[in-house]
């Protein structure tokens, strides 16, 4: 849906990923590179506009999910904060960073962290943005709903791997509210 929306499909778009994934739109011009976001092959200054989503939390993880490589299986948690560098470092100076990310109280689900506001402020103060808007989303019965980062501060990510869908092992359904995962995300945008 985005990568066809009308703001973007005249855009020249280039996705860096971990590894292949079974859908892409290389017909639609989008270009693939595979690649760990802590080692980006790009000048500096190269891209107007880098856009993160759901991705930063992964960085230093197990991403055995995501990988058959087993590079990727670490857990260094505060290597996402190479990202972040690399991120600032392609954006061309005014460009704009936009980075989600799942929120809450602090977890580390070997598989990704969700970021509370410690880890936040760590990513904000690393960036050293010239502008910066960070806006908080909250899964509540029906849907999600523009919320603060103190009423999204104890927000507990809802660990889907654990059920019985993916767990044979397990008896773990889904919780009474449906949360799909997160139950609270930040919404990051940072310029350069």
């Amino acid at each position: 849906y985005v990568l066809l929306h009308p703001a973007v499909s005249d855009k020249e778009v280039t996705i860096v990923t971990l590894e292949p994934e079974s859908q892409n739109f290389y017909r639609n011009r989008v270009g693939y590179l595979y690649h760990d976001l802590r080692k980006l092959p790009f000048k500096e200054d190269w891209f107007d506009t880098v856009v993160s989503v759901s991705t930063i939390e992964h960085v230093g993880m197990d991403n055995s999910l995501y990988s058959p490589d087993s590079a990727h299986r670490e857990i260094r948690k505060e290597s996402f904060l190479a990202a972040i560098d690399e991120l600032k470092r392609v954006l061309c100076p005014g460009g704009t960073a936009f980075i989600s990310l799942p929120f809450g109280r602090y977890t580390d689900n070997h598989w990704f962290q969700q970021f509370d506001s410690a880890l936040l402020r760590k990513l904000l103060d690393r960036f050293g943005a010239s502008s910066v808007t960070v806006e908080f989303y909250k899964y509540v019965d029906g849907g999600w709903t523009r919320s603060t980062e103190e009423e999204c501060k104890n927000c507990e990510y809802f660990n889907w791997q654990a059920t019985r869908y993916c767990d044979p092992t397990s008896t773990k359904d889904y919780d009474p509210d449906f949360a799909a995962a997160a139950r609270a995300v930040a919404l990051i945008s940072l310029t350069k």
